[in-house]
């Protein structure tokens, strides 16, 4: 007779595994504080690893409570670890003097027990341990015993692997970043369109109840579904017009390679399984008519339908080389009109709801283990603006600038000159606004422990968007597009391709807003201006804008929104 049991417990992972080990630990070294420190890449900076959040994610283990060590600093205890690599024990005398500090001022004795790779080659990490009053006995006995050393050897082999998890994890998005780099020179839409459609992808997928692992396989799949497009040539991507026939089969060929290279990369990054079927057929019509197989109904994977459906809306939205984009409106009929032809009628209607409430959560929008934006960099003399890439760490975040951003002086300011940091990210045309803190800067990388939303609850939130007019003292008039009014300002946005040189915003002291029956005209100064991607978002201050003028912009709105959304309903 005999039977069969899992090694580990259903929803157990290692940092479970951890945290029991560091549990075990404490009833042999009885010290009142436990901690784990991870270092970042290159050793500059030590987090608190917190174990609240389990692995509910691939690539976002923990979140960490702050950073607690930075080498630059000289002063902890932390540094001589780094530097002898060692376990370091401190023991606090009263007239007792080092150039080191301890972590705990309190503290009558510190421990530091670095944390290795396999065959102790590089640190790591490090178990911190704190005891306020005197410890009984004898320190080195106790760390020599059998029961501490076994437990020592086990904590060293989890977090470890949790730290080559993380690794290989952060590996795979630096690779997403280079695939955006090299796919934003082929077509300066699809970089955006790439992290626009995951974002979309899953807001479908939370409203049909898909699982957070089935979410964040769906957003990779999204992130990914066009890498194809590199094989594909310039002319025909960036073509102005109609595809020929030749053109045509050129660029239906680029699901197939993007399966190719996600198929070639699956044996390296286990986390793409099943991914490039995903994207092979994320251009299969409901009805059959699609390509490359000509699949139809649930015969096309969920996830594949879920795609075509994102694909289809940001490719409206956001427009292309050959076509502008379209209003939500627009947007909204055209998916209620292929219904049952080009897209499944159940995802086309849950996209048709999301695009009708338009407000999204700004939680929502850093939910992906990548994202595209812009960080804002403040600091005592200038203000410095860099496009690139978001990348979820065991850390917090890591942004890494794209290659062709500005390398100016201003943006080698040391962190002790930075007075404000922000990230900015475009989703369905708006622009979301986060305070970021930042930890290590380098002209490769910035590391940032938290982003803290700045919701902007002076504007009025439109399902629908405006045409206006940007009124210059000596340079000729503009056309914008207008996402939000508020009654002290807007915002508006325009290709970047028609305002090289933002510095002429400066010039600009009035909008037209154009309400279908009543254009309004608003004498103000830009306030902000933020490239986001292709665009550039600004927000407008009115100034000297009478009373009666507020009040009929409200009306007009209020006008618009019932019947935009009466209209959109009763047809749907």
């Amino acid at each position: 007779m005999y039977e069969l049991i899992d090694t580990y417990s259903k929803g157990k992972n290692q940092y479970d595994d951890l945290k029991e080990a560091l549990s075990t630990l404490r009833t042999c070294l009885p010290f009142d504080d436990y901690k784990i420190i991870i270092f970042n890449e290159d050793r500059r900076c030590g987090y608190l690893l917190d174990f609240a959040q389990s692995q509910t994610q691939h690539f976002h283990y923990g979140q960490p409570e702050g950073v607690i060590f930075k080498r630059a600093e000289g002063s902890s205890f932390l540094n001589l670890l780094l530097d002898e690599k060692k376990i370091v024990i401190y023991r606090f005398e009263e007239d007792g003097e080092s150039r080191y500090k301890p972590l705990s001022p309190s503290a009558s004795m510190e421990l530091y027990l670095p944390l290795f790779t396999a065959g102790n080659r590089d640190l790591i990490g490090c178990l911190y341990l704190a005891q306020e009053d005197p410890l009984k006995g004898d320190i080195s006995e106790l760390l020599s015993s059998k029961a501490v050393s076994a437990q020592l050897i086990l904590i060293q082999r989890l977090f470890e692997t949790i730290c080559n998890d993380h690794l290989r994890s952060s590996n795979f998005l630096n690779l997403l970043h280079i695939f955006s780099e090299v796919i934003k020179t082929k077509d300066r839409f699809l970089k955006g369109h790439c992290y626009n459609v995951a974002f979309l992808s899953n807001l479908i997928g939370r409203e049909i109840k898909l699982s957070p692992g089935q979410l964040q396989r769906l957003y990779l799949a999204a992130v990914l579904h066009d890498i194809g497009k590199i094989y594909v040539p310039e002319h025909v991507l960036t073509k102005e017009g109609l595809f020929t026939e030749d053109e045509m089969r050129e660029m239906a060929r680029h699901p197939v390679h993007s399966y190719n290279i996600i198929k070639e990369l699956t044996a390296r990054f286990k986390v793409l399984n099943g991914i490039d079927k995903i994207v092979l057929h994320h251009h299969e019509r409901y009805d059959g008519a699609g390509y490359p197989d000509g699949l139809k109904g649930n015969e096309i994977p969920l996830k594949s339908r879920i795609l075509a459906v994102a694909d289809s809306v940001d490719a409206m939205l956001s427009g292309r080389s050959y076509k502008g984009p379209k209003n939500i409106g627009d947007t909204i009929r055209d998916l209620a009109s292929n219904r049952g032809k080009q897209f499944d009628p159940h995802l086309a209607k849950a996209m048709i709801n999301i695009l009708l409430k338009k407000n999204i959560d700004y939680e929502d929008i850093l939910t992906g283990p990548i994202t595209t934006g812009t960080l804002e960099i403040l600091t005592r003399e200038k203000t410095c603006q860099l496009q690139g890439t978001l990348i979820k760490t065991n850390f917090g975040y890591k942004f890494k600038p794209d290659a062709s951003e500005c390398l100016c002086e201003k943006c080698k300011a040391p962190l002790s000159d930075i007075v404000k940091a922000t990230f900015h990210t475009e989703r369905n045309r708006d622009l979301y606004e986060y305070t970021a803190r930042l930890a290590f800067k380098t002209r490769e990388k910035i590391d940032i422990t938290w982003l803290e939303p700045n919701p902007t609850a002076s504007y009025f939130s439109m399902v629908w968007e405006l045409e206006g007019t940007l009124i210059f003292k000596k340079r000729p008039a503009a056309n914008i597009i207008i996402n939000r009014i508020g009654g002290d300002l807007l915002s508006f946005y325009v290709d970047e391709e028609e305002f090289k040189d933002a510095t002429i915003f400066e010039d600009a002291n009035k909008v037209i807003i154009k309400f279908e029956n009543k254009p309004i005209a608003v004498t103000g100064k830009i306030i902000k201006t933020i490239k986001v991607n292709h665009k550039i978002h600004c927000e407008f201050k009115y100034l000297n804008i009478a009373e009666v003028t507020r009040d009929e912009i409200f009306k007009q709105i209020f006008k618009k929104q019932t019947e935009f959304t009466s209209s959109l309903l009763a047809q749907y």
